[in-house]
C-alpha cells in the first residue's frame, strides 16, 4: 500500500496521485499511475527506490515515453521520472558527463556546439539519455555506446560505476535493463562544428520525410533484420 505521507518525507520533488500517463507518452496513450514521482536528485532517488522495494511497491522508470506502450488501465504502482533531477550536461576535462534525464536531442546539440563529434547522427531520436543507453539507441551506423566511457547506475540498491565493457552493449540492447541509469561519461573526438550542424540538418530532414512527425509517434519502432527470411 502506498503511503503518501511517507513518500513525501523522502522526496521533495513533484508527487502526483492518479496521474494520467498519456501526457508522458509520445503516443499520447496510457491510463493513470497510482503515483507519479519526480525526485530532485540522486539521493532522493536512491532513498525512494529503497523505500519502494522495502514496501513491495512495483515501480518503473519513465523517461520521455518514446519507447513504451502504456495500457489504458495505467500502472498499479509508482512511476518515477528522472528529467527534473538528472537533467544536466557538463564538461569535465576531456569528458562529457550527462544525466539520465537529459533529452537526447539536447545532448546531441550540446556536443555539436562544443565541437564533439560522434552523436550528430542521432539527431531527432526521441527519448532521454538514460533510456538511450539502456537500449543502446542508434542510427546511421552509430550507437550511443560508441564513445561511452562508463555509466553510473543503481544496482541492488547500490551506486555502481560500470565501464563500457561491463554493460553488455549489443544491437539495441545492454545488460542494464534491471538497473537505474544515473549518468554517463563520454569521450568524443573533435569535429568541425559547421560540418556537424550540416549533417544534423540533413538527418532531421530525412526523419521528417520518413516518419509521421505531425502525429503522435515513437519514431522508428522496428529492429533491423539480422538474419535471412525462411520460406
Amino acid at each position: 500500500m502506498i503511503k503518501l505521507e511517507e513518500i513525501r518525507e523522502i522526496v521533495k520533488g513533484e508527487i502526483l496521485i492518479n496521474e494520467p500517463l498519456a501526457k508522458y507518452s509520445t503516443f499520447k496513450i496510457g491510463g493513470p499511475a497510482d503515483i507519479y514521482i519526480a525526485p530532485r536528485d540522486v539521493d532522493e532517488l536512491l532513498r525512494l527506490i529503497q523505500y519502494l522495494k522495502e514496501e513491495g511497491i512495483d515501480f518503473i522508470i519513465l523517461g520521455n515515453g518514446s519507447n513504451v506502450l502504456i495500457s489504458d488501465e495505467g500502472f498499479r504502482g509508482a512511476v518515477i521520472n528522472l528529467e527534473a533531477g538528472l537533467n544536466f550536461i557538463k564538461i569535465e576535462g576531456e569528458y562529457v558527463v550527462a544525466g539520465a534525464g537529459v533529452k537526447l536531442a539536447k545532448f546531441v546539440d550540446f556536443c555539436i556546439e562544443n565541437g564533439f563529434r560522434g552523436v550528430e547522427m542521432m539527431a531527432g531520436i526521441p527519448g532521454t539519455l538514460g533510456g538511450a543507453i539502456v537500449m543502446n539507441a542508434g542510427a546511421y551506423s552509430a550507437e550511443i555506446s560508441d564513445h561511452l566511457v562508463d555509466v553510473d547506475v543503481i544496482r541492488d540498491l547500490n551506486l555502481v560505476r560500470l565501464k563500457k565493457e561491463e554493460c553488455g552493449f549489443g544491437y539495441r540492447t545492454s545488460n542494464l535493463t534491471k538497473d537505474v541509469v544515473i549518468q554517463a561519461r563520454f569521450k568524443f573526438p573533435p569535429g568541425d562544428i559547421e560540418e556537424m550542424k550540416r549533417r544534423r540538418r540533413e538527418i532531421l530532414i530525412k526523419r521528417n520525410q520518413a516518419q509521421p512527425v505531425n502525429f503522435p509517434n515513437v519514431g522508428s519502432i522496428f529492429k533491423k533484420s539480422t538474419g535471412k527470411l525462411r520460406g
